[in-house]
Parts: structure tokens; C-alpha cells; sequence
């Protein structure tokens, strides 16, 4: 299995009992789970979300997503010890860096538009105003760290807020004053000071199942996934 089947499946298996979220958004929940789908480890309702009453399956406790086993090669008995002696006793051959390292940008850009659509709801915005600066912020947490990036997050949400009130609640201004403090404020801050200790979310442990694993068992200390900037050097490589 690759490292993000085994991520997923980990993360399914544990959403049993933990109610919290398979990953940072919904759309990168499914799009896990499509690996297992795609690999046959797992069957799905999908297009719909949940089965139907009359079928057999599971939902995730958070998301509720359907799912159900579906590969007689795995069975459920010690599936969680498994998975995860999995990733404890990765190699040097398994998984490759260049894949962790894929991993953990994929998991970045999520976590940042998870957090966006956080502080426009914290901001009485609406939080799915956030998928407008998908592009933006995959882009730039391939090269800043995520308590960076999630400066520029509350710097721009307190731009649309402005803008908010400026303009009268006009829609199209709110969402175009978010987006464009994006754009320019990570060169305002790369020439002045900032404290990042004030970004960092209080609980360095991932809340998103998927993500908790993988900073726990291939990042060198879970923080890091905060901290750094995605890169080969700080990975946990043997």
C-alpha cells in the first residue's frame, strides 16, 4: 500500500472512535478515501455521500462519509496496531521522501483553506468564500511554513472585513479585498517583523486524523508541520 492508502485507511478506521475529521477539508477527506476506492480497498455510495438506509455501511463520525471494507486481503481484526506498525517501522525504502514530502504540501494547502474558511466565519463572512484562494495558498504553502501562512490568513480576513464595511456588505469587494491582501501581504511581511509564536494554534497535534498521523510518525517532531516549510531536510529520513 502507498503511504497516503495506509494514511487513509488508518484514519478511517480510527474515525471509529474519535469524532473528529478524516483531514483538513471535506473535499481532501474524499480525496483520500478515492485512493482506497480506486485501489479497491474500500466500496463507497458515492456520487452520494452516505448509503442509503437499506445498505450496510459505515460513516465516519465527522464528515459522515459511507464507507465499507471491501478487500479480503485486510480484515478488521487489529486493523488500527496494523496501520500503524506500519508507519512506525517504515524503511528508508518505504515510503519515499519525495512522497511524504507531495503528502505534506497537499496536507498544507488544505489546512490553509480549512483555516481561511475558519476566520471568515469567526469574522461573520462566509467561510465557503475561502475555495477563491485555493490557488493562492497552495502556491504559497509550498514555501512558507503554516504559521506564516496563516498570518496572511488573519491579515486578509481583517482586509475583507474592512472591506466589508467600507463597501456596504457588497459581496464581490469583500471577496476581492481577501483575496488581493493574500496576494500582497507576504512581501509586506518579509520586510518587517512578526512574531510567529502568536499563529501557532494552540494544540501543535493536528486535529484531522490523517494529519495527526503523519506529523506523529514521519515528521522528525509533530510541530514541524507548523513551524517549517515543506522540504526534503525536514523530513524524518533514515
Amino acid at each position: 500500500m502507498s503511504l497516503i492508502e495506509v494514511l487513509a485507511l488508518h484514519a478511517l478506521v480510527r474515525a471509529r472512535s474519535h469524532y473528529r475529521p478524516l483531514a483538513p477539508t471535506v473535499l481532501c477527506a474524499i480525496d483520500i478515501v478515492r485512493t482506497l476506492v480506486e485501489r479497491g480497498v474500500v466500496a463507497v455510495p458515492w456520487p452520494q455521500l452516505q448509503w442509503p438506509e437499506h445498505v450496510m455501511g459505515e460513516h465516519t463520525s465527522y464528515e459522515r462519509i459511507g464507507w465499507r471494507l471491501n478487500w479480503p486481503a485486510i480484515t478488521d481484526e487489529n486493523l488500527d496496531v496494523f496501520l500503524t506498525g506500519l508507519l512506525v517501522a517504515r524503511t528508508c525504502d518505504w515510503p519515499p521522501p519525495e512522497d511524504i514530502l507531495d503528502l505534506w504540501r497537499r496536507f498544507a494547502a488544505a489546512e490553509a483553506i480549512d483555516y481561511l474558511g475558519h476566520r471568515l466565519a469567526m469574522a461573520g463572512l462566509t467561510r465557503e468564500w475561502s475555495a477563491d484562494s485555493a490557488p493562492v495558498l497552495a502556491a504559497m504553502t509550498r514555501n512558507r511554513p503554516l504559521t506564516q501562512v496563516r498570518y496572511f490568513i488573519w491579515a486578509a480576513v481583517r482586509a475583507g472585513s474592512s472591506a466589508y464595511l467600507r463597501f456596504r456588505g457588497e459581496e464581490r469587494m469583500t471577496r476581492n479585498a481577501v483575496v488581493r491582501e493574500l496576494a500582497v501581504r507576504p512581501s509586506r511581511a518579509d520586510s518587517g517583523k512578526w512574531d510567529i509564536k502568536g499563529f501557532e494554534p494552540k494544540d501543535l497535534r493536528p486535529f484531522s486524523l490523517a494529519v495527526d498521523a503523519f506529523a506523529t510518525h514521519l515528521l522528525r517532531v509533530p510541530a514541524i508541520y507548523w513551524q517549517r516549510t515543506p522540504s526534503l531536510e525536514a523530513l524524518q529520513i533514515c
